[in-house]
């Protein structure tokens, strides 16, 4: 998590410096982590609501293959929104 000033940041500029590319695209996914995290669960993610946080917030790092599904699962959202292409 943030600080209110990091977030308001990341929220009006997702691209500004010290957003990471998973926090830009958690926040132009407009999910909640809970939400995020159940469809990241369903793909086969296997860390926990706090730790997806987390890592979405650039605090903890996670093993290369629960990143690889946190992407893919933001890579989803932001296909049904057509904010990127397949």
């Amino acid at each position: 998590m943030t600080d209110s000033s990091d977030g308001y940041r990341a929220a009006r500029f997702p691209d500004a410096p010290g957003v990471s590319p998973v926090e830009s695209a958690f926040i132009c996914s407009g999910l909640g982590i809970e939400q995020l995290w159940l469809r990241y669960f369903q793909l086969g993610g296997s860390v926990g609501p706090t730790e997806l946080d987390a890592h979405v917030h650039n605090l903890a790092p996670l093993d290369r293959l629960q990143a690889d599904i946190v992407a893919h699962t933001l890579n989803e959202r932001l296909m049904e929104m057509d904010l990127v292409q397949p």
